[in-house]
């Protein structure tokens, strides 16, 4: 890696002219506001600016790449790629003061004109003291001296790397930030794997669902793409695991589970964003990340059981209704309904309690909420693909909290995931429909299909 000294001015042309490269694997776009940009333009014209730039040179990483691995190599054909398209650098560290450059010269933000400006090395002497003006604060307004002295004797230090692999970029970039400024999402990001490369097209395809909800200094914090990982963890995992950091972190590896179920969480998020972006246009309907966690959670149990949502308006509002009941439940006490405690009666919380937690018990009784609220859901809502079942969907978890979770023939606890699975559980007439059985909610059980297929057509003791 070597390094030098160039003006200021010469890396904002870089920026201008398209020659520097934002890699979203490395960097985010741009964070700064222009007040701190001003700061750092200060900072510079006083020099008291020794924070460097970082740059991958493209060309030397391709012949390095090519010497290492080979013509036909990812490594190579990304900087081949880069190359063919213009740039010259990649941007590893820097973005915001680069671009902060750019924009000041641009006439894009002006310096503050609150207080003095102690500028160095004008005409020989140590410092000199400049107070902008309205009228003088914008690059293209400076007076020629300090325009001059900006042009030709402002520089910064400039990192040049010049012989590594994509990998290598990615290691360079967290070890610059590591323990600084890097969120987890954001160390994640930086990491060369396919659920990296999956989670950015993700958030992008979906990105007006996201900007519904999320603000922009958000996004670029990637707090948007934390929550595509929980999904897919959530997924994978479903109520049996937690999602917390060592998971997230897990999933982003080759071979790690979570690669297996890329169309399942597209699929959810293409319903999620069908529902909010027609349905919640001011994004105010679900006011915290836990609520589109339980929206997502109850869309996947729905599709995951063979289920299509026909009415996207009525699920949208019949989910938010349900939402507020929820947070607003009360006892016959008039206490917040309890929905999970630790097994012997501590820690009890209520739904805003659960929500607090992505722990795979708080998930679940979040998730038992909407499954029991279903009920509700007029018929057109939800239609259940290629069924053969006379019973309306709705009737499983009716069935399945009446008869305390558990498999009316075999005691045996029936997971939630598995409600509405027919080739899991199937809604049995107790009365056979061939004996006169009816189909209604008092001649029906909730059963695993093994059992059903094994039960005889025998009329139940005392049903007649």
């Amino acid at each position: 890696m070597s390094h030098k000294r160039i003006p200021c001015k010469q890396l904002a042309e870089f920026q201008n002219d398209n020659k520097i490269c934002l890699d979203l694997s490395f960097q985010s776009e741009e964070r700064w506001n222009d007040t701190q940009r001003r700061k750092y333009i200060n900072s510079l014209l006083s020099d008291s600016c020794p924070t460097p730039v970082v740059l991958a040179d493209v060309k030397s990483c391709m012949e390095y790449c090519k010497k290492q691995f080979g013509d036909d190599s990812a490594d190579y054909l990304y900087f081949k790629d880069k190359d063919e398209n213009g740039y010259e650098f990649i941007s590893i560290d820097g973005n915001n003061r680069s671009r902060a450059l750019k924009r000041f010269i641009k006439g894009e933000f002006g310096l503050s004109i609150k207080g003095d400006l102690k500028i160095k090395n004008i005409e020989q002497e140590a410092y000199k003291t400049w107070k902008p003006t309205k009228s003088t604060r914008f690059y293209h307004s400076l007076p020629q001296y300090i325009k001059t002295h900006f042009d030709q004797d402002v520089y910064v230090i400039v990192y040049k790397v010049g012989e590594a692999s994509l990998a290598d970029l990615c290691d360079l970039f967290l070890c610059i930030n590591d323990g600084v400024t890097l969120n987890p999402q954001e160390k994640r990001n930086a990491i060369v794997c396919q659920l990296a490369d999956i989670v950015r097209l993700l958030s992008k395809d979906f990105d007006e669902f996201f900007s519904l909800y999320w603000t922009k200094d958000s996004k670029n914090r990637r707090n948007h793409q934390e929550f595509i990982v929980s999904l897919f963890v959530h997924v994978t995992r479903l109520t049996s695991g937690n999602i917390n950091k060592q998971e997230r972190d897990s999933a982003y590896s080759d071979d790690s589970d979570e690669l297996k179920n890329v169309k399942k969480v597209r699929d959810i998020l293409r319903v999620a964003s069908e529902c909010c972006t027609n349905y919640d246009k001011g994004g105010k309907l679900l006011p915290n990340e836990a609520t589109r966690v339980d929206l997502c959670m109850i869309i996947h149990y729905l599709l995951s059981s063979n289920n299509k949502i026909t009415n996207k308006r009525k699920f949208f509002e019949w989910f938010v209704e349900s939402y507020n009941e929820a947070k607003n439940a009360k006892d016959e006490n008039g206490n917040n309904v309890i929905l999970w405690h630790n097994g012997n009666g501590l820690d009890p919380r209520d739904y805003a309690g659960v929500q607090r937690s992505y722990d795979s018990g708080h998930r679940n009784a979040r998730l038992e909420v909407y499954v029991k609220a279903l009920s509700k859901l007029d018929d057109d809502v939800i239609i259940q693909k290629d069924s053969k079942r006379s019973f309306n969907f709705k009737i499983r978890p009716q069935l399945w909290f009446n008869q305390q979770k558990k498999c009316a023939i075999s005691g045996k606890v029936i997971p939630l995931e598995s409600i509405m699975d027919g080739n899991i559980t199937h809604v049995d007439h107790i009365v056979p429909h061939a004996k006169g059985g009816e189909t209604i909610i008092e001649n029906a059980q909730l059963v695993f299909a093994d059992e059903n297929l094994n039960k005889s057509d025998d009329v139940p003791v005392g049903s007649l």
